[in-house]
């Protein structure tokens, strides 16, 4: 087979509490083109907000010297979800996340910056990216693969209180986002490859899949079905799956360094599995190849031709 146009590597979640982290070294040692974090880099605490102790955790996450080679190693884009802003389930378009903090500033702001000042693009071409000022979303292009990485969490308002009409992404980064698939549509591209913290419906707690969000998931379907080979990269649930959507796939990827609970056995005498949950994009220019590592796949492949969806193939 020859060597793709692009190789991509995504995860997501990544427990401070895991002390044994043995995706990153393998990461590192695939040398992608692109590493793609999506969501759930750090914890915050479960309850409450701690910016002092989020910063912290930031800090214990860029000093863990396997990660650092991951990163150091590969050039990345990064986006964040509810952990990296705040408590679990954060929304940032909420009373609680608007607060003014310690230092003036709204928690949410407080947070964002947190994250730019740590996990901002690193090792990527400039010229290929187009990075709003002091934004999270970005877009990336890559030997013809266009790659829109979204912010699903400063802007995010909480469906419960609004309904299905509630902002998933803010009025600014969504005619930025349709810009881009115009963009897509227009352009000469492969590709087409969405990232987000958030899964289209793997979730099923309220407010925490994009589908939710119906306004914006209807028009964002429409749109991206329309670009070329569109795929969608997601985290958040840590385990991995394979999706196959009306007009685009979805590849999940997530919890790179987690725990989670088991019936007490030989296997898992501790009642507890360690997951390390990570995958591999390539772009040929007739298929795209998913290869999935660790935990939940062991190593299965699953092929999207470019041009259309057929039938996965396990090795």
């Amino acid at each position: 087979m020859p060597e793709p146009l692009a190789r991509l590597t995504f995860t997501s979640c990544c427990h401070h509490k895991r002390t044994e982290q043995p995706a990153w070294g393998h990461i590192a040692e695939r040398k992608s083109d692109l590493l793609l974090l999506l969501g759930d880099n750090v914890y915050a605490k479960q309850r409450g907000w701690d910016i002092a102790d989020l910063a912290q955790r930031y800090r214990d996450r860029l000093s863990d010297p396997r990660f650092r080679r991951a990163i150091d190693n590969t050039a990345m884009i990064a986006t964040w979800d509810d952990h990296d802003l705040g408590p679990n389930n954060a929304l940032g378009d909420t009373p609680d996340a608007r607060a003014i903090g310690e230092t003036g500033m709204e928690r949410r702001e407080e947070a964002r910056l947190l994250f730019l000042s740590h996990l901002s693009p690193r090792g990527v071409n400039p010229d290929a990216l187009t990075h709003p000022a002091g934004e999270i979303y970005c877009s990336y292009e890559l030997n013809g693969v266009l790659i829109i990485v979204l912010d699903g969490r400063y802007y995010r308002q909480d469906i419960r209180e609004v309904g299905a009409d509630a902002q998933f992404l803010g009025e600014t980064q969504e005619a930025w986002l349709w810009s881009q698939l115009d963009r897509a549509q227009s352009g000469n591209y492969v590709a087409t490859i969405v990232c987000c913290g958030s899964t289209i419906n793997a979730n099923k707690e309220l407010g925490e899949d994009v589908s939710h969000y119906r306004r914006f998931y209807t028009e964002f379907a429409k749109r991206f079905r329309s670009c070329p080979n569109p795929i969608f990269l997601s985290g958040d649930i840590h385990s991995s799956a394979f999706v196959r959507h009306e007009g685009f796939v979805e590849a999940i990827a997530s919890g790179v360094a987690q725990t989670r609970r088991r019936e007490v056995s030989e296997e898992f005498p501790d009642g507890w599995e360690e997951i390390n949950n990570w995958c591999e994009l390539d772009i040929f220019e007739n298929c795209a190849r998913f290869n999935y590592r660790e935990t939940d796949y062991g190593v299965i492949e699953e092929w999207f031709p470019i041009k259309g969806v057929t039938a996965s193939r396990a090795l």
